[in-house]
């Protein structure tokens, strides 16, 4: 976002330099860690000979996330990660109405193109990850739901249908993330820190499935 560069002091290139230096940073990185040596020539990056020691356990390489809204970054991703993250667009720097019009079905489904048309052969090797933003544990599922709807300015259908949220009571939640999977073919769900022990009897419940 916008403020993590104003915050770090940092110089806020524009979003396609940006990406360009993160797919060189890539190429360079999974030489050091493959080989422990790397040399490489291109816009962002002059490395020669740089020495990356001792290189890392998992051969070749740690496995490597990289998550996006848009579909430069997703192309990059599905060829080249591990696991592709798929979130909403930031492309408006900052959390507002722009990125709330992208968290719905429609656009998880076209992003969701995008990953499989980019991967080509090696989709079926990928984890597919979705962070989700909205996550209540409530007995009362319509009820949360237009209340967050109210808030946010948008439909409650919106809201429900949404990846970023998981709302209702656990066997709700339950039967939505299956659905999900089968929907988008997520391979696992984000949820923060806060919201762990409320998760834990979902998590539970969905063990071994």
């Amino acid at each position: 976002m916008t403020s993590d560069y104003e915050q770090s002091g940092i110089e806020a290139d524009t979003a396609g330099t940006r990406i360009s230096r993160m797919a060189e940073s890539l190429a360079v990185l999974k030489a050091l860690w493959s080989t422990g040596e790397a040399t490489y020539q291109g816009e962002h990056y002059h490395v020669s000979g740089a020495i990356g020691a001792p290189t890392p356990v998992p051969r070749p390489h740690p496995p490597i996330i990289i998550g996006g809204g848009g579909q430069r970054v997703l192309g990059i991703a599905a060829r080249e990660a591990d696991i592709v993250g798929v979130n909403p667009s930031l492309a408006a720097g900052y959390i507002g109405p722009e990125v709330l019009e992208t968290t719905s079905a429609e656009y998880y489904h076209r992003r969701m193109a995008w990953v499989r048309q980019a991967a080509g052969a090696r989709f079926d090797q990928l984890e597919l990850q979705c962070l989700t933003f909205l996550v209540q544990v409530v007995p009362d599922r319509d009820e949360a739901i237009s209340r967050l709807a109210t808030m946010m300015s948008v439909t409650p259908e919106q809201v429900s249908g949404s990846p970023i949220a998981l709302i209702g009571t656990t066997d709700q939640i339950v039967e939505t993330l299956l659905r999900r999977r089968e929907e988008f073919g997520f391979s696992y769900i984000v949820v923060h820190e806060a919201e762990l022990d409320a998760m834990a009897p979902v998590v539970a419940r969905l063990a071994g499935t």
